[in-house]
C-alpha cells in the first residue's frame, strides 16, 4: 500500500528546494529583459495588476508608471 503521508512530505520537501532554487536564480537575475503584463494580484487572485516582469526569470520588477502603463492600455 502506497503511504500517502510519506509521499506528501517527499513532495513538500521537493517543492520547498525547487523553491529555493528559483528565488536564488531570480536574486541573480539583472531583469534586462522586461515587458509589461497583467499579472494576478495574489496566487490566487481573480484581480489582476499591470507589472513589469521579466522576460528571463518572470519575477514581478516593478509597478508601471502612469505613463507607461497608459501606454501599455492604448496598444
Amino acid at each position: 500500500e502506497v503511504d500517502v503521508k510519506k509521499q506528501v512530505e517527499d513532495l513538500l520537501i521537493h517543492k520547498r528546494k525547487i523553491a529555493n532554487q528559483l528565488k536564488d536564480l531570480q536574486e541573480k537575475c539583472t531583469h534586462d529583459n522586461q515587458v509589461l503584463k497583467s499579472v494576478p494580484d495574489t496566487k490566487n487572485s481573480s484581480s489582476f495588476s499591470v507589472r513589469w516582469v521579466c522576460v528571463d526569470c518572470h519575477t514581478h520588477v516593478r509597478y508601471p508608471t502612469q505613463e507607461e502603463f497608459k501606454n501599455w492600455k492604448d496598444e
